[in-house]
């Protein structure tokens, strides 16, 4: 099964023209999916190193999904593919989805890193191929776990108490506007202006709260 996953394109079946063509789309692909690999092995450092500073595994989710604009099996992911490829000699010839898939199988990941030191390039359909061949996933959910912390399922976390954790947030917010308008009135003294502003804040806070 090993060999036909190594079966490389054969250009003598297309026109010189064609192959020129072809080989040039070749090194601008390879370049642009080096870059989405190098990326991709930034963002699960510097999650990695943030998760480290979170209280719990709810609080790290909260920032992920709400700061950093990811879903929290994406997070864990990308710091998956950091801690077991982030030190390969040939990221270049690893697909990043093909990372994730690596992490669920030792076997799997070792061959895949064999094919990329000899210049092949290991999609996500081979690197999936690979985790099959070697029997299949050997740590459950795959990709969807991180390092460290992150190897425990992450804490679920309640939506009425964040819910209360939002609306602080969100009273604290309207005060300190309050606190500004007050000052501002001061400096500039404009009363009407200052209690329908006020009037306004508070409205939105009883909506939230």
């Amino acid at each position: 099964m090993a060999t036909e996953l190594t079966v490389k394109f054969d250009y003598s079946l297309v026109t010189d023209d064609i192959k020129s063509k072809l080989v040039w789309f070749e090194g601008e692909i390879k370049k642009a999916s080096s870059g989405h690999v190098k990326w991709g092995m930034e963002v699960g450092k510097y999650l990695s190193q943030a998760q480290e500073l979170m209280p719990t595994q709810g609080a790290f989710q909260s920032w992920v999904e709400t700061r950093c604009g990811y879903s929290i099996r994406s997070a864990y992911n990308y710091m998956s593919a950091f801690k077991e490829f982030g030190t390969c000699a040939n990221l270049q010839n690893l697909e990043l989805s093909a990372m994730y898939a690596l992490t669920q199988n030792e076997e799997a990941k070792k061959k895949a890193l064999k094919l990329a030191d000899r210049g092949v390039q290991v999609t996500h359909k081979m690197a999936k191929d690979l985790v099959k061949n070697a029997g299949g996933p050997e740590k459950p959910g795959g990709g969807g776990r991180g390092p460290g912390k992150g190897s425990q399922e992450p804490e679920r976390i309640d939506p009425v108490q964040q819910a209360k954790n939002n609306a602080k947030v969100a009273k604290d917010l309207i005060d300190r506007a309050v606190r500004a308008v007050d000052d501002l009135h001061a400096v500039k003294p404009n009363l009407p202006m200052r209690d329908r502003i006020v009037a306004a804040l508070q409205k939105c806070g009883k909506a939230v709260w």
